[in-house]
């Protein structure tokens, strides 16, 4: 599956494993351990109990423009 993501004038896919559907969650700030990881904007806890974290989608269309990406395309 993938995930579409519309961030200003961009677009940009994800694939993903499974899609869980669409919540509304309280955005928890990260340790320090992974506030270093690039890509994360928070975490939240699931009705499960489990962590889930929230993606910097800014982050992740700035990344997907790079031309480190566009190489990557490249077959």
């Amino acid at each position: 599956s993938v995930v579409v993501i519309r961030h200003e004038d961009h677009r940009i896919g994800i694939v993903v494993d499974e899609l869980l559907g669409e919540r509304q969650a309280v955005i928890r700030p990260l340790s320090e351990s992974i506030r270093q990881v690039e890509g994360f904007a928070g975490s939240t806890i699931l009705d499960t109990g489990r962590v889930a974290l929230i993606l910097n989608v800014s982050n992740l269309v700035a990344k997907a423009g790079s031309p480190e990406a566009e190489l990557a395309l490249v077959p």
